[in-house]
């Protein structure tokens, strides 16, 4: 078993495409001096997971090659990863080995750092690496020298969001990465640091899986085989802990005279809404009909075991009946209790997918599935999760609808969810339809159900389709504020609408002022009656978190703010929250360079695709700093709402050729000292006190002192924080 110390990855990505429940991943090695690619490995891949309150810090480490490429063994070739993370995350530090050494990231203005790699992969040869956000969830990490017959690791650090469950909670573990890999990982360990909060680990989709102390340490890891993970499509971590009996769980870092605060809950549960279902899940799966990645019968019993372990509830009953040749097939004649027990024990490793499945015979699935709700109390509903393409045909579609509304319960509503893929298109009273699209669009309407087609993405609907059944939260609303003080900047996540499925885990987070108890007030309509509640929660019922609740906060706001457009104070803003609280926003870049390498801050780098200006400060051509620049310094920085910058000019530089400009992080100038009196044998002082040229107040953010002489150019970092 692999030690906490040997946490490895080896050899460059694939070039490959995974798409997994909307994630993406692909790897590329190619020569930066050419337009030659080729694919490359990961060779060993390890996550750490530190569960905190409602969310994880998480420590993904990758060891990339070249092994199997078309390129020479001495070749030096750049690592060029894409891959996306969960929904909700934010990436909030980089690491680069060299040798044995390990560099750490900083964090830089995204042209700069984009600009200084260039110029390094270009002339210098040495061993950068940039990691920035494109768009959505997706980033690009790119790696620079690999040689062929070597490995380069990293790690990338990211918080990512927990997400509630009837006894704990789960979070995605980004396996679609390690799916880019050319040649497949032998195993994928994954650490959990055991604390007091979150305890049991597991993985969701493989309950054969165990953790096991590791040595006498406080992580607990696990090792989850190559092939689990490359056939079984996305997992997920569990664990167990406060949302056990829906809890409202309040968490929060106190700074002094205020801090952030983040509440989870699931809304449902506290306010206790009438939401007893009996679901009977009908499966249906035709391997010619799908798209090709999803022709797999344990994929299918995969989802559904996905689906049932993520939206459970205690007081709820289900059952299955899948298609099977000659009859459909029931895991069970009469209801079953919705736990984890009998989702393993009726689908867990004793069931045979072979057994079921891969058949055509619709009409006679629902049929059974009819027959089944009359045996057991003719009060349930029907998830349908189909691929079938037999009732194109709109006589016999009608047919079997007229039959059925005959047969079934009024009170039974019907929610269908179709993969097929290799559909036939057709026109029915002036609506386009695919597949069994009629068939279903009309049962679903009749039963006041839902459809939904997702021929090229259906991860992830199966949950969706019973979230629908339960019904959905309208205008619902959540409001916090500290007994002594208030709170502001919240971000709410999974109602952000004021609708949103009444299954769904919610949080927000905010900073206050004052202290608690924290006030927490919530409610909305559900099915036409409004129900609301209000608690106070005290100092000593509320989780004390760390620094990292803050860091989670500023992640949450950053992400509220579109990738291009908006003006120019908001992306200040945004710029200034990811510097402070480091975290990757499309503004900024983590860049990792070797020792005795320096951020270039005038580089002239290419225009960024969103059509922002690709460089800070502005330069014709990278010019070389004497060492006789010595003083440019400022302090206090950060500051506010003044800085003294002390200034003296390099040997033989003239104050009429010179300048000293502040620009703000778009390149403008905000403010132009007097530089007559400036010396090359004394350093002087300018005080600025956050002003621009015209005398307005300059708004909190990142700003550049710039000095210029006939030597070169030379810059400092201010902050300037309100």
């Amino acid at each position: 078993m692999k030690t906490l110390l040997r946490i490895a990855f080896c050899s460059l990505l694939v070039s490959s495409l995974h798409a997994q429940v909307y994630h993406y991943a692909s790897l590329w090695v190619q020569d930066p001096q050419t337009s030659r690619m080729d694919g490359g490995t990961l060779e060993d891949a390890t996550l750490v997971a530190d569960p905190h309150g409602s969310y994880s810090v998480n420590d993904l480490y990758l060891t990339f090659s070249a092994r199997g490429t078309s390129f020479l063994p001495n070749d030096t070739v750049e690592v060029q990863l894409r891959f996306d993370l969960p929904a909700g995350s934010s990436i909030t530090d980089l690491w680069l080995w060299f040798g044995t050494d390990t560099l750490r990231a900083i964090m830089a203005d995204r042209s700069v750092a984009r600009a200084t790699y260039e110029n390094i992969v270009k002339r210098v040869r040495r061993d950068p690496a940039l990691l920035t956000k494109e768009y959505g969830d997706t980033y690009s990490l790119l790696i620079f020298p690999l040689r062929c017959d070597e490995t380069r690791k990293v790690k990338i650090r990211y918080m990512a969001p927990l997400a509630g469950t009837a006894d704990g909670a789960t979070m995605e573990l980004p396996v679609w990465i390690l799916h880019a890999s050319k040649n497949q990982l032998a195993e994928f360990p994954v650490v959990v640091h055991r604390g007091t909060l979150w305890t049991n680990p597991g993985i969701v989709e493989i309950s054969n899986i165990t953790f096991s102390r590791l040595f006498d340490s406080s992580y607990d890891q696990a090792e989850i085989p190559g092939n689990s993970f490359s056939t079984l499509g996305n997992l997920s971590l569990r664990l167990s802990g406060p949302w056990l009996n829906g809890t409202l769980f309040v968490e929060r870092f106190h700074d002094g005279t205020g801090g952030a605060y983040r509440i989870s809950m699931n809304p449902a549960k506290l306010l206790s809404l009438p939401l007893h279902r009996n679901i009977l899940f009908l499966i249906d799966f035709d391997s010619t009909t799908v798209y090709a990645s999803r022709a797999s019968r344990l994929l299918r019993i995969t989802e559904l075991k996905g689906a049932l372990m993520a939206n459970r509830m205690e007081q709820d009953s289900f059952a299955v009946i899948f298609s099977a040749k000659n009859q459909p097939h029931r895991i069970s004649s009469s209801w079953l209790k919705l736990d984890s027990a009998n989702i393993h024990s009726f689908l867990g490793a004793s069931f045979d997918p072979w057994t079921v499945l891969d058949t055509v015979d619709l009409p006679g699935l629902l049929f059974d599935g009819i027959r089944f709700l009359k045996e057991n109390g003719n009060n349930g509903h029907i998830v349908l999760f189909a691929s079938s393409t037999g009732l194109r045909d709109f006589v016999k579609a009608n047919t079997l609808l007229d039959s059925l509304a005959r047969t079934m319960n009024s009170a039974t509503e019907v929610h269908i969810v179709d993969d097929n893929y290799y559909h036939y298109g057709y026109n029915a009273g002036g609506k386009y339809y695919y597949g069994n699209g009629y068939f279903y669009s009309q049962l679903a309407g009749q039963t006041r159900g839902s459809f939904t087609f997702c021929g090229y993405q259906a991860e992830g609907a199966l949950s969706s389709k019973i979230r629908d059944l339960r019904g959905r939260f309208e205008f619902f609303d959540l409001v916090a504020s500290p007994a002594s003080g208030f709170s502001f900047a919240h971000v709410n996540s999974g109602f952000e609408s004021g609708t949103f499925s009444v299954l769904r885990s919610i949080t927000s987070t905010g900073l206050y002022q004052g202290d608690f108890p924290l006030r927490v007030d919530f409610g909305g309509m559900y099915r036409g009656q409004f129900y609301f509640q209000q608690n106070d929660i005290e100092n000593s019922s509320a989780y004390q978190s760390d620094s990292t609740l803050k860091t989670t906060w500023a992640g949450s706001l950053i992400s509220t703010y579109p990738e291009y457009g908006g003006d120019d104070d908001t992306r200040r803003m945004v710029a200034a929250l990811s510097v402070e609280h480091r975290v990757l926003s499309y503004l900024t870049a983590f860049i990792a360079l070797e020792p005795g390498q320096e951020l270039c801050d005038t580089c002239v780098g290419p225009v960024d695709w969103r059509g922002w200006g690709d460089i800070i400060i502005g330069a014709a051509e990278e010019t070389t700093v004497p060492t006789s620049y010595k003083v440019l310094q400022a302090y206090p920085n950060p500051f506010n709402p003044t800085t003294t910058i002390r200034v003296q000019l390099p040997r033989g530089a003239k104050p009429d050729q010179s300048s000293l400009v502040i620009y703000d992080i778009l390149g403008q100038e905000v403010r132009k000292f007097d530089v007559t009196r400036l010396s090359d044998r004394e350093s002087f002082e300018f005080v600025w006190d956050s002003r621009t040229d015209d005398g307005r107040p300059a708004a909190s953010g990142i700003y550049f002192v710039v000095l210029t002489t006939p030597q070169g150019r030379t810059s400092l970092k201010l902050v300037l924080l309100k």
